[in-house]
């Protein structure tokens, strides 16, 4: 028999080639390269660069998407390396035992969540992805969904959403604490392995994870010597955590953020089924698109049918005062920075009493006015300084109101962002995957050209039956960034929003 050039493990969301010649290291090299993602920023100063591939450091093995397969073969082929010259492995589904995991018996899914948890649970496709709008009830699905597929489930979210999930998870399954695990850091990571094969881990049910720290591993496997793993206490490889640990259901929150990883997880998962969830896959960037498409194929997707309009938004535009000057551009970088800008806000009292007093107002026409028991309002900026500040001057501003500031990188609590009347949060704390009860007001004061960051702090706002709820957005006139990214919002809220009008605020800053 000749030798061969290498070897691919097929596995249930990744292909592994192990090359065994230069020839094949090289073919799997070039393949690679296929999958780079380069953004350039203005006038092509620097790149950021993604592959949406990976391997060892040493090039003693090459991953791809499972669902790259086809395209795989083909480029071989085109290398002159023939299927009697490589071997192909299927790799088996863990072995799994089935859970029994109930629902409440008070949570009962709406019949236009049934199609959802359906699709859900059905056998194909093996890997769904569920891109309702907001508010629409995915948590609720993919938890009734859990309870009926009875696999024991790893749900992997960024951490600012580890404390919503591990409250969800109490709320709709009826499932004591201790059988659920919440796993944040390499210590924590490193004990739930080492407990995989014990008595005490067959009564687990569900494992909550931080992404950045399955994030940790991946990186410290693929750039250390990869049989360090054991060494360092990890004890096993990435790709054999779902068998070592008997997970049959990997789902995945907001899959959007962090796509990059996200899609990089995949290149270790083998498991019976995996559920990715997002309001938001979708992007300017085609190149982008092309890597959602690999991942989460359309014709395979479950989009919640059209778009619901219950939202009425508002363009909130003003002006800078003669000769102000702003900072539009953070130090030896080239794209606008809203932080930049704020600082700018920050240190002149003018400037920042007037810029206040727009929020305020807004507040005012907005969420004052149209005030119910209950209502609460959210107002979006962009550092934590300037969060800081404005929760001070809204306290006095509206003294019969509470305020809170809820920025997760300073530690606040998470009642701050659900509790008060009136929160001021980043995006990157409060903007994604929470749920505000009776939230009626939301104020982006931050200009940003993100499709994803505008449609989901647009989504923040539920549906309530018996009144509106209200969109604002902050552009300055005067600053080239903001009018662009203003254009491409009123776009979307044409699109989105019940109604979209313009108020320009004749104060000037």
């Amino acid at each position: 028999r000749m030798a061969l050039e290498f070897k691919v493990i097929k596995a249930s969301r990744y292909i592994k080639v192990l090359p065994y010649t230069e020839r094949a290291r090289t073919m799997c090299l070039r393949f690679q390269s296929k999958f780079i993602h380069r953004n350039y920023n203005k006038n092509n100063q620097g790149q950021d660069q993604k592959i949406y591939a990976c391997g060892l450091y040493d090039n003693s093995e090459f991953r791809f998407h499972r669902n790259t397969f086809a395209s795989f073969q083909n480029h071989v082929k085109e290398h002159l390396i023939y299927e009697n010259e490589y071997e192909i492995e299927e790799k088996a589904f863990p072995f799994i035992v089935k859970r029994t995991i109930a629902v409440k018996k008070h949570i009962t899914p709406r019949a236009d969540q049934e199609p959802i948890i359906d699709y859900l649970v059905a056998q194909e496709p093996k890997d769904k992805f569920l891109g309702a709008q907001t508010g629409f009830g995915k948590t609720v699905c993919s938890l009734i969904a859990i309870s009926r597929l009875g696999y024991r489930t790893v749900i992997i979210v960024e951490g600012g959403l580890l404390p919503k999930w591990a409250s969800d998870i109490l709320k709709i399954l009826d499932i004591p604490s201790k059988r659920t695990l919440c796993v944040r850091g390499s210590a924590q990571l490193k004990g739930l392995i080492g407990m995989g094969k014990t008595k005490e881990f067959d009564n687990i049910d569900i494992i909550l994870m931080s992404s950045t720290t399955l994030q940790d591993w991946i990186t410290t496997h693929e750039t250390l010597a990869h049989e360090k793993d054991i060494d360092i206490g990890y004890g096993i490889h990435p790709e054999e955590f779902y068998e070592h640990l008997g997970i049959g259901h990997r789902l995945i929150d907001e899959v959007h953020k962090k796509f990059h990883f996200n899609f990089k997880q995949d290149l270790y998962t083998n498991t019976h089924s995996v559920t990715s969830l997002s309001a938001t896959l979708f992007s300017y960037d085609k190149v982008l698109e092309g890597f959602y498409e690999i991942a989460y194929p359309k014709l395979q997707r479950f989009n919640g049918g059209e778009v619901i309009k219950y939202t009425r938004s508002y363009a909130v535009l003003y002006r800078l005062g003669k000769g102000r000057k702003v900072k539009t551009k953070e130090y030896g970088r080239s794209e606008y920075s809203h932080n930049a800008f704020e600082n700018s806000v920050m240190k002149n009292h003018y400037f920042k009493e007037n810029y206040f007093e727009m929020i305020a107002e807004t507040l005012d026409i907005g969420y004052i006015k149209n005030y119910k028991e209950g209502n609460k309002a959210a107002i979006y900026v962009s550092s934590t300084d300037l969060a800081t500040e404005l929760v001070k001057y809204l306290k006095k501003r509206f003294p019969g109101k509470s305020v809170e500031r809820y920025c997760s990188s300073l530690k606040d609590p998470y009642r701050n962002l659900l509790d008060p009347d009136i929160r001021v949060s980043t995006l990157g704390s409060g903007g994604t995957g929470h749920d505000i009860p009776q939230l009626t007001d939301t104020i982006l004061t931050i200009s940003i050209m993100s499709l994803q960051a505008n449609v989901q702090v647009f989504g923040r706002t539920r549906f309530l039956p018996d009144q509106d709820t209200r969109f604002y957005f902050f552009n300055c006139r005067d600053v080239d960034k903001h009018m662009e990214y203003y254009h491409l919002k009123a776009k979307l809220m044409q699109d989105r929003a019940k109604t979209y009008d313009v108020l320009n605020y004749d104060i000037e800053m």
